[in-house]
Parts: structure tokens; sequence; C-alpha cells
């Protein structure tokens, strides 16, 4: 069986049977299956949860895979604006593992300045990016109209 279809039924089956909270013993089932998938297709399969929340279980989906994320801390092969664009969206902004992991990844100031690049182009909804910068305790954006 393919290992990214394996990684995703299993955690639509975890959030299924658990619906309350992260289940620790799932958890470390989760990652064991997640070290399964191809290197290369890691953050795509954990990314999943945050780009369609709804089909892998929303706030519980994502706080798997946010924990997985930070865990195993895929490379991203894609541009921090784009991955921002991607993931923010459909975020829960109590998933405090998503912009984490994305600070291990690209480095605190790459992803602050892509921040301040989305703001500046209103490309993310500004309470999104804002929430990011509080989970990683940096400041938050300036009203560019000073407002």
């Amino acid at each position: 069986k393919d290992p990214c279809a394996a990684f995703l039924e299993r955690l639509r089956r975890a959030v299924a049977r658990w619906p309350s909270q992260v289940n620790p013993q799932e958890l470390q089932v989760l990652i064991k299956k997640a070290e399964l998938v191809p290197a290369d297709k890691r953050f795509h399969v954990l990314a999943a949860p945050f780009i369609e929340s709804v089909t892998y279980g929303g706030f519980l989906g994502q706080q798997y895979a946010g924990q997985i994320l930070v865990h195993l801390k895929p490379p991203c092969e894609h541009q921090v604006d784009d991955v921002l664009c991607e993931l923010l969206p459909n975020w829960n902004r109590s998933v405090e593992e998503l912009p984490k992991y994305l600070a291990m990844v690209f480095g605190s100031n790459i992803l602050l300045t892509a921040l301040d690049r989305l703001d500046l182009q209103q490309s993310v909804d500004p309470v999104l990016t804002n929430t990011v910068r509080f989970w990683l305790r940096l400041p938050p954006a300036q009203d560019p109209c000073g407002g």
C-alpha cells in the first residue's frame, strides 16, 4: 500500500476514534507511518490536514500533523510565501506547531519577512499572519496607514 495514502488513512481513523484530543500512543504510530513516507513527500503529506482541513478532521487532524512536522522536521522545497498562502487560510490558529515548524525550516527572520510581504500584498488574512507572529513571539505587523 502507498505509504502516503496509508498515513492519511490512519490519520482520519485516529481523529474518528479519539475525537476529543490527541492520543499519545496513536501519535507514536502516526510518526512511524510518516517515517515510511518517502522523505521528498513527507511535507506534502503532513501539509494535507492544513490544506484540506475538513477532510482530515479539522483541528485534531492539524494537531497530529503539526506535532509530527515538529518531530520529523521534513524539508520543504517550496518558497515560504507559497507555503504560507497555501497553509494559513484553513489553519486552526490554536495549532501552534505549524508556525514553529515553519520557523525551524525557513528561519524566523525569513518567515517574518515573508509575513510582512503577505501583509503588504494582502494575500492572507492579517489575523492569521499576526497569530503566526504571536506563536513565535514576534512583534505584530505595524499598520502601514498608522491606524
